[in-house]
């Protein structure tokens, strides 16, 4: 944070500035309600044991494969797997990088906390493939893309994909996207700090007659 970063500096003698903070966003909607499984076979502990068997048991096989490799390679518990798709907590994550090596599907990236809205979605299939494996992917229709005032979003190998460092979170793009495939995180609200009450002055004692 700023103020440790300041007070090494000061310690060291020297002048310093913190860097942006950043954190690990997961590129996947596939919720369970959203996608399907299409295979059955017996348990495999990890997402990678998983992967190469036949590219995991989801119809989408871009998608977060739920078994929690991130989960295991986490040091500071920031990451859950919940509905089948691994969430992480923006206030625990400390942008190590480390889940991002952990998954076999390439799904994790790490951007800069002031960003919040980014496609949850990593399928490059067309967009009938994408439609028919999960109600909640990217089918690169370009709608986005065409509605950001910013230049941030651009549709490559049917998948949309926001650039952090143009996007201005305005909202625009989750309007246009006819999959929901765009989530935009809402703010962090201030801690409201109640005012103590003010005491009430004491009541004078009786006068003696």
């Amino acid at each position: 944070g700023a103020g440790t970063v300041a007070a090494l500096g000061e310690i060291m003698g020297v002048e310093v500035s913190a860097g942006e903070e950043k954190c690990a966003i997961v590129m996947c909607g596939g919720y369970s309600d959203k996608t399907s499984t299409i295979l059955t076979y017996g348990d495999y502990p990890t997402c990678k044991a998983s992967k190469a068997i036949y590219g995991g048991a989801g119809a989408c096989k871009h998608g977060c494969l739920g078994l929690g490799d991130c989960v295991a390679s986490c040091s500071f518990d920031a990451i859950r797997v919940i509905d089948g798709v691994a969430w992480v907590d923006r206030e625990l994550c400390l942008g190590c990088g480390s889940c991002v090596k952990a998954c076999p599907n390439s799904l994790i990236k790490i951007v800069p906390k002031k960003n919040t809205t980014y496609v949850k979605c990593s399928s490059t299939d067309k967009g009938g493939v994408t439609r028919k494996a999960c109600s909640a992917g990217c089918i690169g229709c370009k709608k986005c893309e065409k509605a950001c005032k910013f230049e941030a979003i651009t549709v490559e190998n049917n998948k949309a994909t926001i650039d952090p460092d143009k996007c201005k979170n305005c909202g625009l793009c989750l309007k246009e996207c006819p999959t929901n495939a765009i989530l935009k995180l809402p703010k962090k609200k201030k801690p409201v700090v109640a005012k103590p009450k003010a005491e009430k002055p004491a009541a004078e004692a009786p006068k003696a007659e």
